[in-house]
């Protein structure tokens, strides 16, 4: 006889929402859930919090939860139970006192499915109950995110003396793409003796005449830069304003690729008659694993911040910023004590003098794990401070992280990471980035692109939500927030490079478009590199 976990009846009485599975639900792969019930409660002074799992009606272990929304969070609670196959191995990954998962066992598919399940069904709860925004409201969020990453980007060309794109729409001569890409194994890269890459290549051109293109698609290594095999090459004439597509396919071999090793298959394409060129690049892993590119890092970012406009980083004299705290995340092995101080410096002036400390906060993150600094409740731009610096422009809210004993390779008194954010006194935001190029997002998962841009029917730089890089990121919005910024600044870059203007290219007195391929896509990513760094000073 199946012995089930009875809900305790104050459990049920007390709940402000609750949900109760009514029948057994298939989840994946064959994995059953008997029962799963969730209750919500008005208060956090309920003895029981978060989800816990049973079986044979005894409770095992936590499941770890993502993306609580602070206002419920420690007020709720949650069980599952799942069928006799199910529980049996998870019966197999339990420490020695019945009392948990053992180490090391959580990344097992058993128990993942277990996390899965749950977190899904949490959310979906929580969206219907109103705890959790719907999609519509977050595609707006992310929207005018990336509207106000945009802003910041335009101006730091212009800081940096960049030509201005101009307003308006305006085509590149001619443009490269892949389409239709295909590997063995959907969604990996790895691939192994006689599989077959399939994918197709896309010149648009945009010329007022019929022109002929050369191309060439190579497998490359990328270690040393050396041709491996000759894929196909030839010469193709795109009419004016037209497009042309070819398909292509690779089949893994050892006499045509370099086995146990990440290989490059390699599209260049050149204008006949004219130095305009542009290359392309699909990686592969053969009978390797894709390295794990990851590293350890601790992160810093604004958690929230209140101002006195909704949508507006503007504020007077005399007004306030509220309730300001960040997030800091340690993603290493070892515990960190840290000391984060935070300052407003005059961003209108190339020194970016002090103006005031506002705080010096202290605290310990642990292996692992994320903590939100002590909130910082008013922060007051008073005239009689200020206007000795200016009486409008741009300010910096600046925040530095710094160890306050040795932790591994970090030691004390080291300055970790920074975060810098503007503030806009007594004047509204500039918005020029409309005239430059729009911004939208696509969920795109089967597109091996984490982002694009076109300059066709006017600009646009296009985020892909659905690629696994965002969605790994997506959990941690500090950390979500610098790789849309990044890969923003990528595409604008490489809006330059779509339109023709090669003068932020050119290198040492050498011009860009008489440079060899790989030297020229030598500097297109020492130019995103330069960039990128001087964006983060």
């Amino acid at each position: 006889m199946e012995k089930k976990f009875l809900v305790p009846k104050e459990i049920k009485s007390a709940a402000t929402h609750s949900f109760e599975l009514q029948n057994v639900e298939t989840y994946i792969d064959g994995y059953r859930v008997k029962h799963f019930g969730l209750y919500t409660f008005d208060t956090g002074n309920n003895i029981w919090s978060g989800i816990s799992y049973y079986r044979k009606g005894m409770k095992i272990g936590d499941i770890d939860l993502k993306d609580i929304p602070k206002k419920i969070d420690g007020k709720f609670w949650g069980y599952i139970e799942v069928d006799e196959q199910w529980e049996d191995e998870l019966s197999g990954i339990e420490d020695r006192v019945h009392f948990g998962v053992s180490k090391g066992k959580k990344n097992t598919k058993t128990f993942q499915n277990l996390k899965n399940y749950c977190n899904k069904k949490v959310r979906a709860n929580f969206i219907e109950w109103g705890y959790i925004k719907d999609k519509e409201t977050e595609d707006k969020k992310l929207q005018n995110e990336m509207l106000e990453i945009a802003n910041d980007i335009q101006s730091l060309f212009e800081k940096l003396g960049f030509e201005s794109l101009g307003k308006g729409p305006k085509k590149g001569d001619f443009s490269i793409r892949w389409q239709h890409v295909v590997y063995p194994k959907l969604g990996s890269e790895e691939v192994t003796t006689d599989d077959e890459i399939r994918f197709s290549i896309l010149i648009n051109s945009s010329y007022a005449a019929d022109k002929k293109f050369d191309y060439k698609i190579a497998v490359v290594d990328p270690d040393t830069g050396d041709e491996v095999s000759r894929i196909a090459e030839n010469t193709i004439t795109v009419a004016s304003n037209d497009r042309e597509r070819i398909d292509f396919s690779h089949v893994v071999k050892p006499n045509n690729s370099v086995q146990y090793a990440e290989n490059r298959i390699v599209l260049f394409v050149k204008v006949k008659g004219s130095g305009k060129s542009a290359k392309k690049e699909l990686p592969f892993f053969y009978d390797i694993d894709k390295p794990d590119t990851s590293r350890s890092y601790v992160g810093l970012a604004l958690h929230e911040c209140i101002f006195p406009r909704t949508n507006s980083r503007r504020v007077n004299f005399g007004e306030m910023l509220h309730d300001v705290s960040y997030s800091i995340e340690n993603k290493r092995g070892l515990e960190l004590k840290y000391r984060l101080n935070i300052s407003i410096h005059n961003a209108s002036v190339p020194t970016c003098d002090k103006i005031v400390d506002i705080a010096s906060l202290t605290g310990i993150v642990q292996p692992y794990e994320q903590c939100i600094s002590d909130p910082i409740k008013d922060i007051l731009f008073d005239q009689n401070v200020y206007e000795q610096y200016l009486t409008s422009g741009i300010l910096e809210l600046r925040a530095r992280l710094i160890a306050v004993e040795d932790s591994g390779e970090i030691e004390k008194g080291d300055k970790i990471t920074s975060y810098n954010y503007k503030i806009y006194l007594n004047c509204d935001e500039k918005n020029g980035f409309q005239d430059s190029f729009s911004v939208r997002s696509v969920d795109a998962p089967d597109d091996y692109r984490r982002s694009w841009c076109e300059t066709g029917n006017g600009r646009s730089i296009t985020l892909n939500v659905g690629h696994p890089a965002y969605l790994y990121v997506s959990d941690y919005p500090e950390v979500q927030h610098e790789y849309i910024r990044e890969q923003m600044l990528k595409q604008y870059v490489m809006l330059y490079l779509e339109e023709g203007r090669y003068d932020m290219f050119n290198v040492s007195g050498q011009i860009f478009t008489e440079l060899e391929p790989q030297e020229a896509a030598e500097q297109v990513l020492n130019k995103m590199e330069s960039v990128y760094s001087k964006s983060l000073r």
